[in-house]
């Protein structure tokens, strides 16, 4: 203390708000895992349709993701996370946007534009996904291979694109397009922004020679799969997605399954863009 002022040190003053935050962030954690708890158990032992009203009432959240994902009973626990944090569920379904044809997103993109839509369409995790194609395209690069040896950078890539990349991927930063590892970053970097928290590249050793490791990247297959066995609840014949793409990783559609209700495009743009659409206009 100083002439009645409490002197703390800067360093200190940030360490003490991290441990604030972070103590703040493992008592909502555990609280959220409390409810899921009692989620699970209610939502286990449904009978009537006051049953139903309980849960809309007590959870309406975990009972609006669980109903908007069809995840049954015994899958709950598996896809915890989907239920109880938003932002996953929105990352999960800009995530799925990397197993989509071009043309399948350009249809989306459309409806997106053509929608009254409270959002920057360049912004998008669909648009991001379509720069992603203008990039393999450029680079002869195929979908989720990481292996840039043979990659062809003697004709760069347009201004135009460098510009919307910039604009569209702003936190990334972006050293040049001249050298393969340069352009691996940049790859690995749009695919990482889109799938979010969803991680699905991983750093994996691939030599060992006279004590000098070398390391590459691969797609977590795991990962991936987890994805689409959530997908294959509502979407049982994966329709719209690249089902080529898919198969290269043990991925194949359900047979004809007839479902109540499919996922609508619309209904997925509106939880990726917000939340149930919360924000889009009227």
């Amino acid at each position: 203390w100083y002439c009645g002022f409490n002197i703390v040190e800067v360093g200190e003053k940030k360490r003490i708000s991290k441990i604030d935050y972070d103590l703040d962030k493992l008592l909502i954690d555990e609280y959220k895992s409390e409810k899921f708890d009692e989620f699970v158990s209610k939502y286990s032992d449904l009978e009537s349709e006051e049953d139903f009203g309980y849960l809309r009432k007590e959870f309406p959240q975990m009972y609006n993701r669980t109903s908007l994902l069809d995840i049954p009973t015994e899958y709950l626990i598996d896809y915890k996370e989907h239920i109880v944090n938003k932002y996953h569920t929105q990352d999960y379904f800009r995530f799925l946007n990397l197993f989509k044809s071009e043309d399948v997103l350009r249809e989306k993109m459309k409806l997106i534009e053509d929608g009254s839509y409270d959002v920057k369409t360049l912004s998008t995790s669909v648009n991001k996904a379509l720069l992603l194609f203008k990039f393999e395209k450029h680079y002869n690069i195929t979908r989720f291979n990481f292996n840039f040896d043979k990659v062809c950078i003697d004709k760069e890539i347009s201004k135009d694109f460098k510009d919307i990349h910039k604009k569209v991927f702003n936190k990334q930063t972006v050293k040049s397009y001249s050298s393969r590892s340069s352009l691996l970053k940049i790859y690995m970097g749009m695919i990482r922004n889109i799938a979010g928290d969803i991680i699905i590249v991983e750093r994996e050793q691939i030599s060992n020679i006279g004590g000098k490791k070398e390391y590459g990247y691969i797609l977590n297959e795991e990962v991936v799969k987890h994805q689409f066995n959530l997908v294959k609840f509502k979407n049982p014949q994966l329709k719209k997605f690249d089902l080529q793409l898919l198969k290269k990783y043990g991925i194949e559609p359900l047979g004809k399954i007839k479902f109540l209700h499919e996922m609508d495009e619309l209904e997925e743009i509106n939880y990726e863009l917000y939340e149930f659409g919360k924000n889009s206009k009227k």
